[in-house]
């Protein structure tokens, strides 16, 4: 190979070496990455089964108070409202009923001191912090007199509005 072969050789070789490596650049569409959060709550978990006081003889002492609890999350921020809607009768003398035929066994549902609603109107409440909440409950009888023997019920729906 000459002289002017080679020569020719490189500048072929370096003009290819450099045509691949002179790349244009073209600037593209802009676009937005979005989510939208929307405010939202969810029940955990909530008494189950049956809230039971157990048995007892009409003229004993009234039962003993019964323990659970039921936990919510809700988006960051959220304000929100519970209560306890029962499914018998709720008077002014006995806020809540347990019912046998005509026969009431009166209880109260409570966080701490104070007593849940049974409406949604109700101001008990929280703000949301994007994880779980549990909020303890105490069961409790009241205005217990002797009563006709028999299974005394009510069925209670745990509700959170926001």
């Amino acid at each position: 190979m000459d002289i002017r072969s080679l020569m020719a050789s490189v500048a072929f070789s370096i003009a290819l070496a450099s045509s691949a490596s002179a790349q244009t650049v073209v600037s593209g569409t802009q676009f937005t990455v979005q989510v939208t959060v929307n405010a939202g709550c969810k029940i955990d978990s909530g008494p189950s089964g049956t809230i039971n006081f157990g048995s007892t003889s009409g003229v004993a002492a009234a039962p003993s108070d019964v323990t659970s609890s039921f936990a919510v999350t809700c988006t960051n921020t959220t304000p929100y409202k519970y209560y306890f809607a029962s499914s018998n009768d709720v008077t002014s003398s006995v806020n809540r009923q347990m019912k046998n035929g005509s026969s009431s066994v009166g209880y109260k549902i409570l966080q701490g001191t104070t007593e849940m609603p049974n409406v949604a109107t109700s101001d008990i409440g929280a703000t949301g912090s994007g994880v779980s909440q549990t909020y303890p409950l105490t069961f409790r009888v009241t205005n217990w007199t002797p009563t006709a023997p028999g299974v005394y019920t009510d069925t209670v729906t745990l509700s959170v509005e926001f």
